[in-house]
């Protein structure tokens, strides 16, 4: 379901107080920018908002902001008393095609001066906190599409990581795309992505590392990544990853940065922000990895090794 700014706004006099109250009318609106930006490469910004208006408006109206194409946003700040999405003149706004009475936790925000919102195509998905875009693909080495997508996990119900499989078996055919990212706020832990010294792991991260491997997707985040930070008025936690971002073999080629940011550009919210950068249009394919001629020990020191046994 995509939400976009009207492209006329009636002054306050003509307008009834419940359709200015409909539509957050956000700083620094702008459809055009001066600058020409490059199709390539896809630059991606997966973010927990923490319901906090503050940081909603920040992230929408920041200067570096607006260099993203597409921005995943879980936990999202809407219109006060509303059933919208805040909206903004250079953001597409994009929510789960499921809807209940309790407001979805996942949104995806298109970039209008970076991807013709005319060629995305969003995919029906029976969870209110999951959505998933499917972007055509341009003239280079793909042919098919590139799939996105957002979810936020209740970390009381699991809701969203438990219906992931039937969602990849029944819903979205991953086989279909050439390009396949699955980010989110997972509020999981597991050794394959736990920074190092945090034991803590839930049997349903187990069930979600499954998933991804019959899915053939692979975690991208360097390992030890650490994406939330606990509150300084609880000093017994300790900071760890919970925001995930999974591909299959094309996305992890073409990757060109996958990290979260800690220090800048942060928004003042308790999760970093991850940044994701995809070369979309490469000059031709990576070769293969060369095939091993000697025996060797596989440990678990490296991302590649981890991928040979999920179960830890």
């Amino acid at each position: 379901m995509a939400y976009q700014m009207p492209s006329k706004i009636c002054c306050r006099r003509c307008c009834t107080r419940r359709a200015r109250e409909a539509i957050s009318v956000l700083l620094h609106m702008s459809n055009s920018y001066d600058e020409q930006h490059d199709s390539t490469p896809l630059r991606i910004m997966q973010y927990n908002v923490g319901k906090t208006r503050e940081v909603m408006d920040s992230i929408l109206n920041h200067d570096d902001t607006r260099d993203y194409a597409i921005l995943l946003l879980q936990e999202y700040s809407r219109t006060y008393k509303q059933n919208l999405p805040l909206l903004h003149g250079a953001w597409t706004a994009y929510e789960p095609t499921y809807q209940t009475e309790t407001p979805p936790r996942a949104a995806i925000y298109i970039n209008n001066s970076e991807i013709d919102i005319d060629k995305i195509e969003q995919l029906p998905i029976p969870h209110e906190d999951i959505l998933a875009i499917s972007i055509p693909a341009e003239p280079g080495p793909f042919n098919k599409p590139t799939l996105i997508v957002n979810l936020y996990n209740d970390s009381r119900t699991h809701s969203a990581t438990e219906q992931l499989r039937n969602i990849f078996r029944h819903n979205v055919k991953i086989n279909e795309y050439d390009i396949v990212l699955v980010c989110g706020d997972f509020n999981l832990h597991h050794a394959l992505w736990n920074p190092p010294g945090y034991s803590a792991q839930e049997p349903q991260a187990q069930n979600v590392v499954e998933t991804m491997m019959e899915a053939n997707l692979k975690p991208l985040l360097p390992l030890g990544t650490i994406t939330w930070m606990p509150p300084h008025r609880n000093p017994m936690a300790s900071a760890t990853a919970i925001d995930l971002v999974w591909g299959n073999e094309n996305a992890e080629d073409i990757l060109v940065k996958c990290h979260s940011v800690e220090r800048t550009n942060d928004h003042a919210s308790d999760h970093h922000p991850i940044e994701i950068a995809l070369n979309l249009n490469p000059q031709k394919r990576p070769p293969p990895p060369p095939l091993m001629t000697t025996p060797k020990r596989i440990g678990i020191s490296s991302r590649s090794n981890l991928n040979v046994s999920f179960r830890l």
